[in-house]
């Protein structure tokens, strides 16, 4: 089954099936989110599109990563904001926790589908609803987070696409390791908030210290904590850093 088979099918009715694991970088699974236009009844209201993103608001959502792949896409599918739908646009600036209140703010405005950039908005989302269709993106472990009861059949009301970053970040140190030579101190740059990295952070350390190679932790949820980050690391004379994607270093 195609991915953007798999979204439309979140929302027209029950989830069936999850996308299978890989990036889409740029975000397909949002460009089924109407029924087609042939396909679709007549409609007296817009249809809602409810977005959360842990990231800050772009200065033109023409610019932002996620957010102008979605609207490329709609029009792409002959669709047109304003006539065909709406998008409710909630973006935490990097706050992780305001993603709660957005999420149930979402629910009561009781948009057609939500769609999550992260894994803390898709589990904030999944709290607040289980009727309205939710669709996560780049997801590393939604099993583990547990946003679906299996990849086969996640269940509920809750499909997307996993990014498989479990697999891609070690295949991220192999890649510096042909880089840098030797490589023997490695900084792993992430955001704390992100629930989905504690897991991931533990078995990268475990791997790294398996190959002779010092792994230096670096938290940071702010631009502060960046700069204190990459200060620590030049003091520590680190060689090179892995970043764990975020809403935040975007």
């Amino acid at each position: 089954m195609r991915d953007d088979r798999t979204v439309a099918a979140a929302v027209r009715g029950p989830v069936r099936m999850l996308t299978r694991r890989r990036f889409l970088q740029d975000l397909s699974f949002a460009l089924l989110l109407l029924p087609r236009p042939a396909d679709a009844q007549p409609q007296t209201a817009l249809r809602r599109i409810g977005v959360l993103s842990g990231g800050v608001r772009p200065a033109s959502l023409q610019s932002g990563r996620g957010q102008a792949a979605l609207l490329r896409g709609m029009r792409e599918l002959g669709y047109v904001e304003g006539r065909d739908f709406v998008v409710e646009w909630r973006f935490a600036e990097g706050k992780y926790e305001r993603l709660a209140d957005f999420a149930v703010e979402l629910v009561n405005m009781n948009v057609d589908v939500i769609v999550a950039f992260n894994t803390r908005g898709a589990i904030e989302a999944q709290r607040a609803t289980k009727t309205i269709p939710i669709v996560f993106a780049s997801i590393s472990d939604p099993l583990g987070s547990g946003l679906v009861a299996s990849l086969g059949h996640p269940g509920g009301n809750v499909t997307g696409v996993s990014a498989g970053l479990d697999e891609t970040t070690f295949k991220h140190l192999d890649l510096l390791r042909q880089t840098v030579r030797p490589l023997s101190r490695l900084a792993i740059l992430f955001n704390p908030a992100n629930p989905l990295y504690a897991s991931l952070l533990g078995s990268l350390q475990s791997s790294s210290k398996d190959l002779g190679i010092a792994v230096l932790p670096v938290p940071a949820r702010t631009t502060e904590e960046l700069e204190a980050g990459f200060a620590t690391m030049n003091s520590e004379r680190i060689q090179a850093v892995q970043v764990f994607d975020d809403s935040v270093f975007v």
